[in-house]
């Protein structure tokens, strides 16, 4: 199975590993002075904060939301990128 085909299979308690997977952080500071935060993995779970820690706190927050919301909907969840 390649990595665009492989996914993680919900389980019966999901929560007890799916929230700690390393996802892929990726960080830039807008023009604005905002720092951006997404996870790479996560098709648009990204956020914003005025500092580095502020962005880096909503974006665990928005991960735990995505991830909510594909298990809720059945929605596959993609692996952590392994190309380290």
């Amino acid at each position: 199975m390649s990595m665009e085909e492989s996914h993680i299979e919900p389980e019966a308690h999901p929560e007890q590993h799916l929230f700690a997977i390393p996802y892929t952080i990726m960080l830039r500071k807008a023009e604005e002075g905002d720092w951006i935060a997404k996870i790479q993995e996560l098709n648009g779970c990204m956020t914003h904060g005025a500092t580095l820690d502020e962005a880096l706190t909503n974006l665990e927050e928005v991960r735990c939301l995505w991830l909510q919301v594909a298990l809720e909907e059945g929605v596959s969840i993609p692996p952590p990128n392994s190309e380290w």
